[in-house]
């Protein structure tokens, strides 16, 4: 595992914790803190989180399947690991949000219980039990296409991911030109348009063929690199709040070619940072690279646990002058919740799957 790349997971899903505890449905209003302008305009833009997530999975997995024999074997293989480490992963925070629904008299009516548990591609985001499953359907799809890419020899793969980002770019291109990424149409894109052919497939390319770049290259000059992802992340924060973007923003998928070239393009530069920086050895880095590990729980149960954390001073009736203290505990609290539950729950659980898996297809 490249610890670098651990930081950077952590600074991803810290990112969207830190976007979402600004919205009224997570944190009530009196219980916001005041904070500078740059600062809360830092944490609006957390949704880019995802971005990272993407390219850093692409990564992840071109390192994973580096030693990879192509065949059958490694198809089965890595398709049956990664699914096991997605459903492993989130099934056991599903039925916390079940029991949550129960708890507090949630409507199910409108959910799709089942897309959600199996992590189906739908097309309305609100159907899901947790809207940010989305994300989680788009990894699914990347890893059985990787999956099934890896009957071919490395060089050829990597000619295959190339010649299937530019077969999205084209569809892009085509879907632009008939006006589905307009503010009118947009709401009518299909599953072939949002997940198959979406802009965020090139996030998870970019990531898998930078990181067989610098592995194959690794006297790449470092300094290039942070200052690409600065300047994209200037470029981006300019459109998100400067330009007139539709209602949130980049965070809107009207605007998803934009997003994954500006975002996308940061999280680029960054992971390549991380690839070609120095291991870290001090204490603190390495301390945030072991939660990384916790990332996903991070990501996955941050928004029901905010919700019950600020339950209870709302129940008690607590002024709004302890917002400080309330914010800072919760984020500490929802960080330690996702670092136990990934020792105690999710590890072990995802090892012994895992291990029966592997046996079995042995």
């Amino acid at each position: 595992m490249v610890q670098n790349i651990q930081i950077l997971r952590f600074a991803a899903a810290l990112w969207v914790v830190l976007f979402h505890m600004l919205q009224p449905i997570v944190v009530p209003p009196e219980y916001q803190p005041e904070w500078p302008s740059w600062l809360r305009g830092t944490f609006l833009l957390g949704f880019a989180g995802v971005d990272l997530f993407f390219v850093i999975s692409g990564a992840v997995i071109a390192e994973n399947t580096r030693g990879f024999v192509a065949g059958a074997a490694a198809v089965k293989r890595f398709i049956a690991v990664r699914l096991c480490r997605i459903y492993v992963g989130w099934w056991p925070i599903f039925f916390a949000y079940l029991a949550a629904f129960h708890w507090w008299d949630w409507p199910l009516a409108d959910k799709n219980v089942l897309g959600s548990f199996l992590l189906l591609p739908l097309t309305d985001v609100v159907s899901y039990v947790l809207p940010i499953l989305w994300t989680l359907s788009m990894e699914i799809y990347f890893y059985l296409v990787i999956g099934l890419l890896l009957w071919l020899p490395r060089p050829a793969l990597r000619k295959a991911l190339a010649a299937w980002a530019l077969l999205v770019l084209a569809t892009m291109a085509y879907e632009a030109s008939m006006g589905r990424y307009s503010v009118p149409r947009y709401q009518d894109l299909n599953v072939f348009q949002l997940y198959v052919a979406s802009p965020f497939v090139l996030e998870f390319i970019a990531g898998f063929l930078l990181c067989d770049l610098v592995r194959a290259r690794p006297r790449l000059a470092l300094w290039p690199w942070p200052v690409a992802a600065a300047v994209f992340a200037g470029l981006a924060a300019a459109a998100h709040f400067g330009a007139e973007l539709y209602q949130h923003g980049l965070a809107e998928f009207v605007h998803a070619p934009l997003r994954v070239l500006l975002f996308g393009g940061m999280s680029a530069a960054l992971v390549v940072s991380a690839l070609l920086a120095p291991p870290p050895v001090r204490t603190f880095p390495l301390a945030l690279a072991r939660l990384g590990d916790a990332s996903y729980a991070l990501y996955l149960g941050h928004i029901l646990l905010l919700v019950l954390l600020y339950f209870i001073p709302r129940a008690l009736g607590w002024p709004g002058h302890f917002a400080w203290a309330l914010w800072a505990a919760s984020l500490a609290l929802v960080t330690l919740a996702a670092w136990l539950h990934y020792r105690t729950i999710e590890h072990p659980l995802y090892r012994a799957t895992r291990r029966r898996v592997e046996n079995a297809l042995a």
